[in-house]
């Protein structure tokens, strides 16, 4: 009998993720059902109606029932991992399919943002929805990836015949910190260049697109990962490269939510209108 089985501090991650799965279903239903409701009759008529500019609203949710439905799938197929020699194959699924869900929460709550500032609630109301898509959700996500890594850690020792429960890696927790504190200064009117506004505007219209195809990137390196042998456990280095990949996406992804919105603040309304005027302008010059 080996350490895998007769170690009581590791976790039944089998189980787990079926209890994620479930959670992803629901909240993928609930992204699904976001989507009928705006695109009824009478709500797309009281768009047009109003005659406001597409802010995303949309493509946003249909960013994030996807990347749940991809979640929700990874999820049910880790439950299989039932066998205890497959541990460190698990662990390793485990960090591979925390990116999609964590993907699919900043964008409901970047959905959620954009309904608010449709919807003209209040100002508070649209910074705290702000910043649950910009700081919150990023910075959840990659310490629950970096707790994945800690699994795969002492899946690890467990298969070299140690009982441990490894803590969380360094460099998880360091770039937990990073993206925490670089994500809450980017939400500062003063700090926020004008150049880097303008560019993060044009860029985030395909911010969806991308988290769709960084979920279905995961969903194919899960299937890959899963095809391996069962005492597979991705290398020290292998979770290093993915931890600042990860860190890097989820920075840029919090960047262009918090520069590419802000509407209340005086410093984007003039870059609004200049951008409007030069769009006229454009359009006139074309006729």
């Amino acid at each position: 009998m080996t350490m895998v089985d007769n170690c009581p501090r590791l976790l039944d991650l089998a189980e787990i993720s079926a209890l994620y799965a479930q959670l992803t279903g629901v909240l993928a239903g609930f992204a699904f059902t976001a989507l009928v409701v705006l695109l009824t009759p009478t709500q797309v008529d009281e768009r047009r109606s109003r005659r406001s500019r597409d802010n995303g609203l949309l493509l946003a949710l249909f960013a994030a029932f996807v990347a749940l439905v991809i979640a929700s799938l990874r999820y049910s197929i880790s439950a299989g991992e039932t066998a205890t020699e497959s541990l460190g194959r698990a662990a390793t699924l485990e960090l591979i399919n925390g990116l999609p869900f964590g993907l699919a929460a900043m964008m409901l709550f970047q959905g959620i943002t954009l309904l608010f500032e449709s919807g003209n609630a209040q100002s508070s109301a649209v910074w705290v929805a702000r910043g649950l898509a910009v700081v919150v959700a990023p910075t959840l996500t990659l310490y629950y990836i970096a707790n994945g890594a800690s699994d795969t850690e002492t899946a690890r020792a467990a298969e070299a015949g140690t009982c441990l429960v490894a803590p969380v890696p360094l460099l998880g927790v360091t770039l937990t910190w990073i993206i925490a504190a670089m994500l809450s200064a980017s939400l500062v009117p003063r700090l926020q260049p004008l150049v880097l506004r303008r560019w993060a505007r044009k860029v985030q219209p395909g911010i969806p697109i991308a988290v769709i195809v960084a979920s279905v990137a995961a969903a194919l390196l899960g299937g890959d990962m899963g095809t391996r042998a069962p005492n597979f456990i991705l290398s020290s280095a292998g979770i290093s490269w993915y931890l600042s990949g990860t860190f890097t996406l989820l920075l840029m992804l919090g960047l262009t939510f918090a520069w590419g919105h802000g509407e209340g603040t005086v410093a984007t309304q003039a870059l609004q209108r200049v951008d409007d005027q030069q769009e006229e302008e454009a359009t006139e010059g074309a006729r």
